[in-house]
């Protein structure tokens, strides 16, 4: 996958990188979760486009918000339907639901 690397933090490259270990490392240390790059792209939202289901439910477990969007409207779930993760799209569904 080639991203466009904007001002990106390393919890956001943990999350596209599907490193869960790290994720949590972070996050423990006090990471904000939904802190975006300079296009507004947050870890979830990288986790959305590269499909981590796993990621995308500690994520949404420890509370990192689903809305928000990147400058151009796109949400973590939009670029997850994008892109064909549709795991990842499942994942999203069945933890917004509960």
């Amino acid at each position: 996958m080639q991203f466009h690397w904007n001002h990106c933090s390393a919890l956001h490259t943990a999350a596209v990188n599907g490193n869960l270990e790290e994720v949590q490392r972070l996050v423990e240390a006090g990471v904000a979760l939904d802190s975006g790059d300079s296009l507004g792209r947050t870890a979830l939202w990288f986790a959305g486009k590269s499909g981590h289901k796993l990621i995308i439910r500690f994520f949404l477990e420890n509370g990192s918000c689903v809305n928000i969007s990147d400058c151009e409207g796109v949400r973590p779930t939009d670029i997850a339907v994008r892109e064909g993760h549709w795991g990842a799209v499942m994942t999203f569904w069945n933890m917004i639901q509960k």
